[in-house]
């Protein structure tokens, strides 16, 4: 997962630069996303690898949810919602 972040710090800083000077260089996103990949080759490669070994096919989500009726007819109703999401893989 580190090696994701890394990559993904420096395609956010290349397409940082590439907003702060508008006119300066006209570039194609394709060709960003190009020169930050070759900042660190093989970096995309080595997060796949490592999803590949996950137990699951994503990262796990958590979530939490709060209703009530307070701005419509409050009448003291209220529902707690928690759940998790995660996509597993199904061995061949």
């Amino acid at each position: 997962m580190r090696v994701r972040v890394n990559w993904l710090a420096r395609l956010a800083t290349v397409l940082s630069l590439l907003l702060v000077t508008p006119g300066a260089l006209a570039v194609t996103l394709a060709e960003a996303l190009a020169a930050a990949v070759q900042l660190q080759p093989g970096a995309e490669g080595a997060a796949q690898a490592a999803q590949a070994k996950s137990l699951f096919a994503a990262d796990p989500s958590l979530n939490l949810q709060h209703f009530n009726d307070g701005i419509g007819s409050d009448d003291g109703a209220r529902e707690w919602e928690a759940g998790m999401a995660a996509l597993g893989v199904v061995p061949e």
